[in-house]
């Protein structure tokens, strides 16, 4: 028979939970502005409330804000630089080690994916959904690194015929298709589709700061567009002390994934061309990804 008081009297001794971690002010003239004008969420409006009266710059310097940082965010909620939000309750990883467990590499690596060929690759969409994908518990078990980014190109391509697809049988006996395309090129549209059939039927293509921040605060992991540069690279660079790897090449167009952020609001960036795994970003290294985009990301969320 279970001892009800017995029970009781265990659970009494036992320290109480942790409280569940609240949102941080880390600018308080910031936040105290924002609450006295409710309609100012965003950079932009802001923008439009001071420019006319040439205040802009003045304003910035009271409220302790870089008036030439902040104008590159247009879209960026202002409450993202007064307040550190709360880790959100989702599935999204916290550090870079646990994001290291659903990171793959787009080339062949010993650590992220000994699998692949080691000549030049389109992989880079397919691999940041299937690491979304495998945060989100959405990834089919018993499937190689490789052929979870196969899977993850037959999902936004599965109007391409069977033949160009093959079924890979599991543990449990089901199959599933992969689509063994390595040089075949990939889009935001793709990506989004395949999100969907993936699981994730919420899955959306949005755009700017303010919704990117808003995903991830909220614990989603998210695929992520923009542009290879030598900018981009140079910001690895700086990682090599807390991440031993390398780029790998490629340029232009690129996807990678962003798995969550970091206690202290860093973003967790996990893209498939870097050897080293996931890399913490601050926003303005982020940024970089996103230069020819006007500074703004352009993402799948779940």
């Amino acid at each position: 028979m279970l001892d009800l008081d017995g029970l009781r009297s265990v659970r009494a001794c036992l320290p109480p939970p942790p409280p569940k971690a609240g949102p941080t002010i880390v600018n308080q003239k910031l936040f105290d502005y924002l609450k006295a004008n409710p309609e100012i969420t965003t950079v932009q409006q802001l923008v439009n409330k001071t420019y006319p009266k040439g205040t802009f710059d003045s304003t910035c310097k009271e409220l302790g804000l870089n008036a030439n940082e902040l104008l590159k965010y247009r879209s960026a909620a202002l409450i993202d630089f007064a307040v550190r939000a709360a880790p959100g309750d989702g599935t999204a990883p916290r550090t870079t080690q646990d994001a290291n467990r659903f990171f793959i590499t787009q080339y062949q690596n010993d650590t992220y994916n000994r699998e692949s060929p080691n000549s030049w690759s389109n992989n880079c969409g397919p691999t940041s959904l299937a690491m979304v994908l495998k945060v989100n518990g959405k990834m089919p078990t018993g499937l190689t690194n490789e052929q979870q980014i196969d899977y993850a190109r037959g999902l936004m391509y599965p109007a391409l015929t069977r033949t160009d697809g093959k079924d890979v049988k599991l543990a449990d006996g089901s199959t599933v298709r992969v689509l063994d395309i390595d040089k075949m090129l990939t889009g935001i549209t793709a990506a989004t589709s395949g999100a969907q059939a993936g699981g994730l039927t919420g899955a959306e293509h949005q755009k700017g700061w303010a919704n990117f921040d808003a995903a991830l605060n909220d614990g989603q992991s998210v695929v992520v567009e923009g542009n290879i540069s030598g900018s981009w690279r140079t910001v690895f660079g700086a990682h090599q002390a807390d991440a031993a790897g390398n780029y790998q090449g490629g340029g232009n167009g690129h996807f990678i994934a962003v798995l969550g952020k970091t206690a202290d609001g860093k973003y967790l960036v996990a893209d498939p061309m870097y050897t080293g795994g996931t890399v913490a970003m601050t926003r303005d290294e982020l940024a970089v990804f996103f230069r020819q985009q006007n500074n703004e990301p352009s993402f799948v969320a779940p």
